[in-house]
């Protein structure tokens, strides 16, 4: 189906693969419905606007336009899907268990809520800024949020897969921050951020330990750290932060945030904090017993970090 402007219509396919609806203006205010086949697609050289589009199971079913804003877009469990377009504003945009899906933008990604589910591969790419969204990453293995144009107030939340990756980069200048990012109990997960004015607050999960745990690159003084899940920051008792910091000081023999978990003597409600002269390592044991871990690149001092309601505050 390919016109001019399709708006305010009702829009229902079957299992057929390569259904379109294709517009060299604006699609808006449609209801658009799939079935399984692969290759569906809308595609509009304008704007992609308050439409909700259904996908089925197929592959590589995926939106594009100028710019996508206030969609509900929902594709199913096939590889491939994706949203790509120049600016991508306040939609709800919900994957299956495909992997490899993704939602791109040439330009800004703001005030969307995008939700993937367990497969492997999983992204999320601007060139411009990531804002205001709230991303959940499932339990897929090298899951990704990669942007170049700084970030602010979001909340990501990364799932147990391994080599999981987040890079808030900012290539001008510094970035607003204010982020929240959590993450999961896989192994070699990374997190990177660039210099920002308001603090982020860094989440873990409880189950890491000097083997499955996350790295974090560009912490700074004032920034947070918590306890997490797939649900959000931990702040209460039992399953939050240890209120009790435990300064282990500094010592070069701890190479590795297992060596650092080794050394110490766990406290339920106790966290400790220690560095090895070139990163920095946390271990929380909760008022009830369970544990987790974090390593931050940098070096932070646990005589001057505090711990408030289940959250530190870094400090050097």
């Amino acid at each position: 189906m390919t016109t001019f402007s399709i708006s305010k219509k009702t829009i229902t396919f079957g299992d057929d693969s390569g259904d379109s609806v294709i517009a060299s203006g604006d699609i808006s205010k449609n209801t658009i419905t799939f079935g399984n086949g692969s290759g569906d697609n809308v595609q509009a050289t304008g704007n992609i606007s308050q439409n909700t589009i259904t996908f089925g199971d197929g592959l590589f079913d995926f939106v594009t336009a100028d710019n996508v804003s206030q969609n509900m877009i929902t594709f199913g469990d096939g590889l491939g899907d994706f949203v790509e377009a120049f600016g991508i504003s306040q939609n709800t945009i919900t994957f299956g268990d495909g992997g490899e899906d993704f939602v791109a933008a040439f330009g800004d990604i703001s005030k969307n809520t995008i939700t993937f589910g367990n497969g492997s591969g999983d992204t999320v790419a601007a060139d411009g800024k990531l804002s205001n969204n709230t991303i959940t990453l499932g339990n897929g293995f090298r899951d990704e949020v990669s942007i170049d144009g700084g970030s602010d107030h979001n909340t990501i939340i990364v799932g147990n897969g391994n080599f999981d990756d987040v890079t808030l980069a900012a290539l001008s200048g510094t970035a607003i921050g204010a982020d929240t990012i959590i993450t999961g109990t896989g192994s070699s997960d990374t997190v990177n951020v660039a210099a920002h004015t308001n603090a982020d607050t860094f989440g873990f999960s409880l189950g890491t330990n000097g083997t499955s745990f996350t790295k974090i690159t560009g912490a700074q003084t004032g920034d947070q750290v918590a306890v997490g899940n797939s649900a959000g920051l931990v702040l209460t008792d039992p399953n939050g932060l240890g209120n009790t910091l435990v300064n282990e000081g500094s010592n070069s023999s701890w190479t590795s945030l297992a060596l650092f978990i080794q050394a110490i003597a766990a406290m339920p409600g106790d966290t400790f904090m220690g560095n090895n002269g070139t990163d920095t390592f946390i271990f929380t044991d909760t008022a009830n017993g369970q544990t987790g871990a974090i390593e931050l690149a940098g070096v932070f001092s646990g005589a001057n970090s505090t711990i408030s309601n289940h959250v530190m505050t870094l400090q050097t």
